[in-house]
């Protein structure tokens, strides 16, 4: 009883000790939550505030613009007609009650819904007609957060924008938008496009005035319908004529990339938006003139000596030489590694990747401009200007990868640039899609901005040509052609784009017309270009005299070192292709693989070449031609394409067999199944074990054969697998096997002489002498009907063996003296038969039957082949009376 009261007197102190514990716990909880509950309504007062909204109708669009205090998280939806731009956790209390007069909105729509996650308000806009939009953001440190969202109008629709009535934006409530059954598109950047069905967007502006770099071009108008080019066609040089449209791809792009490098602005340009950001943030005067401002720099300099600032003014005393052409890097890395927190950081990084870019060394320009994004970890003094730089910095990588043509990494970092607030990026980045291929996004940037750089402004002639509006690309183009005049290659370069529009259009009189007289009065690559354009007209006409004459434009180009010279050369072995001329063709390729080892038509040239030597074999085998086939296979099988070689091969070793070059198709047919899967795979094997056979290697010929019958059991060459089965036993000596296969059984006479052959002879083996007679005699009148006299003596010979070992002499001596006459005639098929052997047997069954003179007379014979067996058959037969 004792034990039993202690035990309950512990139980109660420990469950005492642990609701003490509880209640702490619970007290702590309630405690934190406090806090939280303090914390939450000290931060109320920070919610982001909406302040002003405008709704504005502009030339080709309608545009709502939202100001923020703060940065609200947000989103954007379509649904039926309805806009939805839904913030979260604002301060509601706030919101504007009203807009400007300016604004086609006189109120503002909202509804306001609580959830799990807090407060989402919903500002609702209804759009009358079938619209797109592109929503943007704005943040820029000391300058309010901005949201402008622009609404389009596609194809065969207007757009009209009024604010949603009450019953509208009620509604938003009542279907439950907000509950995920409903698709929400994602906050997107300005570039990001929805993609709609239904196609292009409408055009509704008017033609406008391009001003040239130092001329002015004013658009003709014009009413003569044209045809549009619908969409950029990327086509290889594979194709037999490039296309004009296609500028990136065939000579033009290589002319392309060459006049953008020779017009694009990398000397000024590099340092312009650096300088009037640094002058700006400095509070210098006249920050736009770059004289101006590195003189206020050096005053400056002065200044931070004076006012002991000796960091920032020996990095700036190092950033000044950078913008008057004669910077030091290495000055430059040092001055940065010593002086870290200068507020000058980023743009000394800057200027050395400008250094490196403008020296050509990109890989090292990449380098410090992407430092120059990054920045320092340990960087704890803002920049005054970082913005400006980080947006210049992506700017110059963007160009830098635009000048190697890595497209896909250059439209990543002018997007980057575009929104960190770079003024150059986005003309760009349209200049990047158009390269790309994107047209429609290229055309849509293109309509937003202006064209005032000579590369943006050959763009946009570009993307005018494929659009239809061939007048306006013709402007764009003379314009350049005249402001470039001193530039011999670039002046040509857009004199022959020009006529390129007259091709484009189907005016091919006036084409050809420019096109000549760009030939007759320029020299150089001037020239070549019009060369080129002139063979591919007369390559679309698809005539052979009009192929030789565009071989003579080609045949100018090649004999020069012109940057269609590659190009002339592959162009021209196509044309020997399409006139027969493979080995011509072929040949040229040959040269020009040895003049342009690493030219960029190297792999085009490749695949030229496996083109022609897969064409040229399959007319050979068209025809008939095996000994022509195996010449041009053995010479040209290395440029045959992998992908193609299995019905190349296989067509080789069915000429090989024929031609009785057992070594050649047993290598070639033996590559072919190492090849693995191929539709030809079936086929190759069955063709490599006849090979096996005819070079008596019996043995391989027996494991493929196993191998085959696992692997197509329900093989569909089933004739000629048992007629290579029954070959094989015969070889192995299991006549058995031979002639108790189930064709053999199903079949007493076979149509085919050499299977019976095998047959007969496997009978005669196994001593079935009246089988094999019965065979022989099948054999012989095939082989009498196909006239094959010699292979006709071994059929004969085989009929008179089976009978003289039944025992029927006289049938014996029929066909033994037919079998000796047989093989004495002219024949190209090879008889084994031992015309003394056969004699002899004709004497001895001339004696078995009692005629002594008859087989005296055939021993007399004999003698003329074989004297010693001769006299052995005198000795048995005459002298023994046998």
């Amino acid at each position: 009883m004792e034990k039993t009261l202690e035990i309950l007197e512990a139980i109660g102190k420990r469950w005492q000790a642990l609701v003490s514990i509880v209640c702490l716990a619970m007290f702590f909880v309630g405690l934190i939550g406090l806090v939280n509950l303090a914390v939450a309504e000290s931060k109320k007062g920070t919610l982001p505030v909406l302040t002003t909204v405008k709704l504005e109708e502009k030339q080709y669009f309608h545009q709502l613009e939202l100001i923020f205090e703060g940065r609200p998280r947000f989103s954007m939806q379509k649904y039926k007609g309805m806009f939805y731009l839904k913030l979260r956790n604002i301060d509601n209390d706030s919101l504007p009650t009203a807009v400007g007069s300016t604004s086609l909105l006189s109120q503002l729509p909202t509804k306001v819904m609580k959830d799990k996650l807090g407060t989402l308000t919903s500002i609702v806009v209804d759009v009358d007609g079938d619209f797109r939009t592109e929503m943007s953001a704005y943040e820029k440190p000391g300058a309010p957060f901005r949201i402008v969202i622009e609404f389009y109008s596609i194809e065969g629709a207007e757009v009209a924008v009024s604010p949603a009535s009450d019953k509208g934006a009620a509604s938003v409530n009542k279907k439950k938008v907000l509950k995920g059954n409903k698709k929400t598109a994602k906050a997107r950047d300005f570039w990001e496009q929805e993609q709609e069905s239904s196609g292009k967007v409408k055009k509704t502006r008017k033609k406008k005035v391009v001003k040239a770099v130092k001329k002015t071009i004013v658009k003709k108008s014009r009413t003569a319908k044209v045809k549009k080019v619908e969409k950029i066609e990327r086509v290889t040089s594979r194709e037999k004529s490039v296309g004009v449209a296609a500028f990136n791809d065939g000579w033009r792009w290589k002319y392309r990339k060459k006049v953008v490098s020779a017009i694009r602005d990398t000397e000024t340009g590099i340092y312009r938006e650096a300088l009037r950001a640094l002058g700006e943030k400095l509070g210098l005067e006249d920050a736009a003139e770059p004289v101006q401002l590195i003189a206020e720099l050096t005053t400056l300099v002065a200044d931070y000596e004076t006012g002991e600032e000796n960091g920032k003014a020996e990095v700036l005393k190092g950033i000044i030489p950078f913008f008057q052409g004669n910077g030091d890097v290495e000055v430059m890395d040092a001055l940065l590694r010593k002086y870290a927190y200068t507020g000058f950081t980023r743009l000394g990084r800057f200027v050395e990747g400008a250094y490196y870019e403008q020296k050509g060394f990109i890989p090292e320009a990449l380098a410090h401009y992407n430092m120059t994004v990054v920045g320092r970890e340990d960087e704890d003094i803002p920049e005054p200007f970082t913005n400006v730089i980080i947006a210049e910095a992506n700017f110059r990588m963007g160009m830098a990868y635009f000048m190697e043509y890595k497209m896909e990494e250059a439209s990543n970092h002018f997007k980057r640039a575009s929104l960190q607030g770079s003024r150059s990026a986005r003309k760009w980045l349209a200049n990047t899609l158009l390269v790309k291929g994107l047209t429609k996004d290229a055309r849509r940037i293109y309509s937003e901005v202006e064209p005032d750089d000579p590369v943006t402004m050959m763009s946009l002639a570009d993307i005018s040509v494929l659009n239809g509006d061939y007048d306006t690309a013709r402007d764009y183009y003379d314009a350049l052609s005249e402001e470039f005049s001193g530039d011999a290659l670039v002046s040509a370069y857009f004199m022959i784009r020009i006529a390129d529009t007259y091709q484009i259009e189907g005016r091919i009189d006036d084409a050809n017309r420019r096109y000549n007289i760009a030939r007759d009065n320029l020299g150089g690559d001037g020239r070549a270009m019009a060369s080129l354009a002139l063979a591919e007209i007369l390559i679309d006409s698809d005539d052979h005299e009009a192929y030789r004459d565009a071989l003579r434009y080609y045949g100018t180009v090649a004999e020069g070192n012109y940057i269609g010279t590659e190009e002339a050369y592959l162009m021209s072995a196509r044309l020997h292709m399409q006139l027969g001329n493979n080995s011509t063709a072929i040949a040229l390729l040959g040269k020009m693989g040895r003049l342009f080892p690493l030219g960029e038509l190297r792999l085009d040239a490749d695949r030229a070449r496996g083109e022609i030597t897969l064409k040229w074999l399959d007319k050979l085998a068209y025809i008939g031609d095996d000994e022509g086939f195996v010449k041009v296979f053995l010479t040209y099988e290395p440029y045959i394409p992998f992908g193609k070689k299995s019905g190349a091969y296989i067509q080789a070793g069915r000429a090989f067999l024929k031609l009785g070059f057992t070594t050649d198709a047993v290598k070639v047919l033996n590559s072919l199944v190492k090849m693995g899967e191929s539709e030809h795979l079936e086929e190759a094997m069955i063709m490599l074990v006849k090979g096996y056979l005819a070079q008596e290697d019996i043995e391989s010929a027996d494991r493929l054969m196993m191998f085959f019958k696992a692997t197509f059991p329900k093989t569909k060459f089933k004739k000629r697998y048992a007629k290579l089965q029954t070959e094989i036993n015969y070889r192995k000596g299991q006549y058995k096997k031979v002639v108790e296969t189930r064709e053999v059984k199903r079949r007493a006479d076979w149509n085919n002489s050499e299977d019976m052959m095998v047959v007969a002879s496997s009978f005669f083996r196994l001593n079935n002498y009246k089988k094999a007679e019965e065979r022989y005699r099948r054999a012989a009148e095939l082989l009498a009907e196909a006239q094959q006299n010699k292979k006709l003596a071994d059929a004969c010979m085989g009929v008179a063996e089976s009978s003289f070992m039944q025992g029927k002499y006289k049938e014996s001596i029929k066909f033994y003296r037919c079998a000796a006459e047989l093989s004495k005639t002219k024949d190209k098929d090879g008889s084994s038969i031992d015309v003394s052997w056969a004699t002899y047997r004709l004497a001895e069954s001339n004696f078995r039957i009692g005629k002594s003179f008859e087989g005296t007379e055939a021993l007399e014979s004999l003698k003329q082949t074989d004297r010693k067996m001769a006299e052995w058959g005198k000795y048995l037969f005459a002298e023994n009376g046998k």
